[in-house]
This record gives structure tokens, sequence and C-alpha cells, in this order.
């Protein structure tokens, strides 16, 4: 069939297409026109300008993997989501599922095989206190889970954190602004059974243990003289005998009810109409909870026999440790958003912890001869911190530049009133015979200590990215400084029976201790309290840390070079009387001051999106403890020794190297391998 010939005269056509104009078009339809060319102009309207704000979670666990990826130091976290899947407690028991830590008497942490004395700690970007008598570690159950948001772990030195750490730095981040308005009330209840169906064992205490404190009870009273040996009356000292301390030695055994734990937290968000937004979280927490432990094998060795082939035994005992603790746990946060570009922070955080422990204590000990010994110890521990931060960060108008600035004060208090250790021995041959089993003259101890540490703190940090060429390096650069004071004060007593007869002292020495402290007994004529207190264990302390530094984060392809330095400059006061007669005074002072420069670099090489390579180089320090440099002695229930300290000692420098391959192969997912090398030198 022909194909059919379009009509001749005149048209008009109607074009229009998605984005263009629409039009007419008008043309003469002849016998040889085979088309027509029509040009359509563009529809497109240019519209106002629309900004997007929004703001990166970090705690999600995909926001935290994304942060361990882009961080340029070997690093490790969790996130407030992984917390909340888990029946976490507290610091200690979130930071142990970070891969390469673990942990030690349920509150220090070991990263990379080394303990607690090496690693630091910072919150919200500040220095925290310690808790400890005897070590400088952190004390990391003192944090309830609840108020985390995020928690790294950095193992690698870097020029913008501390250079005091050689295993771990550990920062932790305490929530802030709320997504949305919530209230949550929590209520868990659990049990062990070898804790909530045996017989417990515990010396009664206050009546405010349960809160976590101790309301007078185990304290001595204000009115108690500076020291024993200046009282001289008779009548005064079977006084402070009989009234002046807690004779209460009573062990009672009861079945301890299950672990009880109560949360409330509020989250309030404001957003006004300037654009301006108010977030309050306030948070308290509570647990109640027992530990029993029965059958603990405690022993210490000597050399080792070879012909006998088999350890020769310095201490081989068995301990039953019986412990309740309380936690109280408050945060009260504000975060201000002024606008885009400015945001203001004020965070505070209190935690009180309460332990009540016993432990009873069988076995031998090697005393140039072999002995068979009963001890007890109970022990009352009551432990504060409060940390109180204001923080900014701004950024600048018309610029890539970011300002952060921070403001803190820390306080950690911790209070050990009257730790009591009775001891009994016998001959190795009496140990059939428990009847020869007695408390010798100054073998029931009484002990007490006050330990404050107050923190003032500050620091600033300024951002920059630059141009240069097609590369676009990041400047950073900022600095810290600190004022810390610490007093410590220790006390210990003795009871001593010099006054007994010969006869009245055959009896009384196989009495059990409830009953030969009983008020028929003492006396400054029969048994009476003696002070053996060495006033070189007190000390005050101030410590001045100043730091800056500086670093350049370069990308190069696939190459991320990270590299700087950290200058610091640390002075140590130790102020104690050197004097052990109570009536003379020999105070002095010992000065500590070094200065460092510490250079890191971290290299980064991003194989594809799922694969990267790190290493790094980094200088860092190990600096004396305040409680090592004083020759303060601390007897160690647990380790059965005395603990000093030593006034020359000095600060290590130690050179870290590290390597570290990460595979990423789902989000939310990761796999790590990381080797690492320290090597340090006292410089």
């Amino acid at each position: 069939m022909a194909p059919r010939q379009p009509c001749r005269g005149d048209y008009t056509f109607a074009v229009s297409f998605i984005s263009y104009k629409s039009i007419e078009v008008s043309c003469r339809v002849a016998a040889d026109v085979e088309g027509v060319d029509v040009c359509l102009e563009s529809d497109s309207e240019e519209v106002e300008e629309v900004v997007v704000k929004a703001r990166m979670r970090s705690d999600t666990e995909i926001a935290m993997l994304g942060t361990i990826k882009a961080v340029p130091q070997v690093t490790s976290g969790v996130s407030a989501a992984q917390i909340s899947k888990s029946p976490d407690r507290n610091a200690s028991e979130v930071v142990r599922r970070v891969p390469g830590i673990t942990i030690i008497d349920d509150r220090f942490i070991i990263v990379r095989g080394l303990s607690q004395r090496y690693n630091n700690a910072w919150i919200n970007g500040l220095a925290v206190p310690s808790t400890e008598t005897d070590s400088r570690a952190f004390s990391f159950d003192m944090i309830p889970s609840s108020q985390i948001d995020n928690l790294l772990v950095y193992k690698s030195p870097s020029p913008e954190i501390p250079g005091d750490f050689s295993g771990g730095f550990v920062k932790i981040v305490t929530k802030g602004i709320p997504e949305e308005n919530s209230i949550e009330v929590g209520y868990s209840t659990g049990f062990n059974v070898r804790t909530q169906f045996r017989q417990f064992r515990m010396n009664p205490g206050s009546c405010t243990d349960f809160l976590g404190f101790d309301l007078g009870k185990r304290p001595l009273g204000r009115s108690f003289p500076a020291h024993m040996d200046l009282v001289t009356s008779p009548d005064e000292i079977t006084r402070l005998t009989r009234e002046g301390f807690n004779n209460d030695w009573r062990i009672r055994s009861f079945i301890p009810m299950p672990d009880q734990r109560l949360s409330f937290s509020m989250a309030r968000r404001w957003d006004t109409k300037r654009g301006r937004t108010v977030g309050n979280i306030t948070a308290v927490t509570y647990s109640n909870t027992f530990k029993g432990v029965e059958g603990i094998k405690n022993a210490r060795y000597g050399i080792y026999s070879a012909a006998a082939d088999t350890p020769i035994y310095l201490d081989d005992y068995y301990d039953n440790q019986y412990s309740n603790d309380v936690r109280l746990g408050a945060m009260h946060n504000w975060a201000f958003i002024l606008d885009a570009s400015n945001r203001i922070e004020f965070k505070n955080l209190l935690n009180i912890l309460g332990r009540n422990r016993l432990t009873e204590r069988r076995g031998i000990k090697d005393m140039s001869s072999m002995y068979y010994l009963e001890q007890t110890e109970m022990q009352y521990s009551s432990r504060l911190t409060y940390t109180g931060q204001f923080s900014g960060t701004h950024h600048l108008a018309g610029t890539d530049a970011t300002v952060t600035w921070d403001a803190g004060y820390s306080y950690a208090d911790r209070n050990e009133p009257d730790r009591r250790i009775v001891s009994n021995m016998a001959g190795i041959g009496s140990t059939d015979d428990l009847a020869d089993v007695v408390t010798g003259n100054d073998n029931i101890k009484r002990y007490f200590q006050t330990l404050g540490d107050h923190i003032a703190s500050a620091s600033g940090n300024y951002v920059q990215q630059l141009a240069w060429g097609g590369i676009r390096p990041t400047l950073k650069a900022g600095i810290y400084g600190e004022y810390r004071y610490r007093s410590y004060d220790q006390r210990e007593f003795i009871y001593r029976y010099d006054n007994l007869s010969a006869e009245e002292r055959q009896y009384y020495l196989k009495l059990p201790f409830q009953e030969m402290l009983s008020p028929e007994w003492l006396g400054a004529d029969k048994v009476y309290i003696d002070e053996i207190t060495r006033k070189t264990n007190a000390y005050t302390a101030d410590i001045y840390y100043g730091a800056a530094y500086a670093a350049l984060d370069i990308p190069l392809g696939k190459f991320d070079i990270y590299a700087g330095a950290r200058l610091e400059s640390y002075t140590t006061k130790l102020t104690r009387d050197r004097s052990d007669a109570p009536e003379l005074i020999l105070m002095t002072t010992k000065t500590h001051h070094d200065l460092n420069l510490l250079p890191s670099v971290n290299v980064t090489y991003r194989i594809d999106d799922r694969h990267q390579l790190r290493a790094a180089y980094g200088r860092s320090l190990n600096r004396p403890e305040l409680r090592e440099l004083s020759p303060t002695v601390y007897y160690d229930f647990d380790l059965f020794s005395e603990i000093a300290g030593n006034e020359n000692l000095r600060t290590a420098v130690i050179d870290n190297v590290d390597l570290r391959y990460e595979f990423y192969p789902a989000p939310g997912e990761t796999v790590s391998s990381v080797p690492s090398t320290n090597i340090s030198a006292i410089r």
C-alpha cells in the first residue's frame, strides 16, 4: 500500500517537553515538506538557597566505626548503642569490650599487657583524678555505663593527647544534648548461685552504708588527739581505748538479698524560633550488689627446689572474701546550640562508691620456720568523684577554622576508715590444736586513711583546613594547663597487753578476738590502744602541668599522614614531715621537673573502602605518680606485703612503634590485628 500523503495547507503545532517551555509553531505544508525543526527554551528557574543542618551522631555503632576508621591514630572504641545492648553496669565493664583490653580488680584496665599505672584517662577532654591511695590508676568502676555517650582508646601517641601513657589513653565522653524528650525508669535484679544462696559474712556497718558512705560510725572523732603519744593521763587513755573507736567486732552471717539496680533519666530539648536549641540530660543510678568468693588460692613462692621438683612456699593461704558494693551516680548536663556555628556545654558528673569487705585467711607462713596463720581483715572504703566542665565549639565565620575550649574542676576523695587486721599464729606442729593459735602483742591493727585530690584544668584547640594546590591539609594546634593539689593522711594503731599479769595473759591470748576487745579487758591498766603512726607517711603535693602542640593532617591520595609534636612541662612539689616524733616538725619539700618534646607520626594507607593499613611512631612518657614519689608505706592485705614509694624516681621516655591492619567487611563490622613495640629509657 502506498504511503499516505500529508494534506497541503497552513498548520499550527503545540510543542512541549519536560523542563522546557511550551511553544506554538506555524508552518505551511507542501508536497515536498518532510519535517520542521523546533528549538525549545529551558524552563528552569532559580530558587532560593536551601540550608540543610545536621549533626553527626557519635552514639551509634556505625558512627563509632566510622570515627575509628577516619581518625589517624591506632584507635578502638565503644558507642552508647553498643552499651545499651549489653548488661554492663560501669565503665570498667564497658571498656573491656574493646579488643586488647582486660580488667583487673573490677576497675583497672590493662592495655596490650601493660598494667594500670601505664595508662591514662580523660573525661570530656580534661583530666580526672585517681581515687586510689597506692596507685596512679583511674578507677573505671566509678562511671555508670548509662552516663557514657562513647568511649575511645588511643593506642598510638599523637600531639593532641597527653604524653603520659605507654599502654593506652582512654577518652570518655558523657551524654550531651538529647535527640528527643524522654523519661526512663529502670529496675533490674539478679543473683549469683555462689553468693546469694550461701552464707555471707560481714562486719555490721553504718546505717547509711546502703547509700555508699559511712555516717560517722567508723572514722576517728574530731576531738581525737593528733597523736596518742601526746596523751599521758591514764584516765584519758582508758576513755580513748573504750570510746574513741568503734568497738563492734562482730561478724554476722546471713543470706544476702539479690542484687538491686535502679536508674532514672530525663532528657529535655527546647528548640526556639530563633534557631537556638537548649538540651538537658539528668540521670541518677543506684546499685547494691554482693559478691562472695571462697577458697581463693593466695600464695607467694620462694626459691624453687630442684631436688624435690616442687615450689617452696613463703606464704601459702586460702582466702574467703565477701564484699558488698553500693554505687550512687548522678549526671546533670546542659547544652546550648546558639546557631549553626556556636555550641556551649556544661557537664556535671558525681559518683559515690562504698565497699564493705571481709576477708578470712588460713594457711602457712615461712618465717625462719613454718607457722600456721589465721588472719581477718575488715575493710570499708568510700570513694567519691566529682567533675564539672564548661566547653565550647565555635566555627569561625567565613573560614574553614574551628576553635574549641574547655575549663573544668575535678575532685576525688577516698576515705578508708578503720581498716582492721587481726592475725593469729601458731607453730606448724600445733595446727591440729587450734587452742595454741594465739594473737600476738601487736597483731590487732587499725588503719585510718584519707585522700583528697583537686584538679583545675583548661584547654584551647584550633583546627584550620588549608589549601596547598591540589592538597587540602588540616592544621591542628592547642594548649593545655592543669593544677593539681593532693593531701594524704594515714594513722595506724595497735593493741598492747603489757600490763596484764602472766596468768591473765595466758588466758587472754587464746580468746576469740571479739572477746579480747570487750569492755572488761580494755583500759590503761589492762589492754590499751597505742598509736604507731609514722608521720612520714602523710604528705601534700602540688602539680603544675602545661602543654602545647601542633600537627598537620595531610591527605595524599590513598595515604593519610598525620605528623606533629607536643611540648610538655611538668613540675611536682611534694611536702612531708621527715620527723616521726609527735612533738617535732621537720617539713621538707622535694621538687621534680621535666620538659619533654614528644614527636609522633601516624600513617594510614587505604587499600580500598574495606581495607586499610596503619603505621605509627610516637614518643610518650611514664611519670612517677605522687604516691610512688612519697616514702609512704601502705600495707596491702591481698599481697600480704608493705608497699612504699621512692622520692628519687625519674620520668621514663618511651618510643612506641605500632602496625595495624583493619578490615571492614560490612557496616558495623570490623576486624583488626595490631603488633606493637615499646622501647623505654630513663632520661
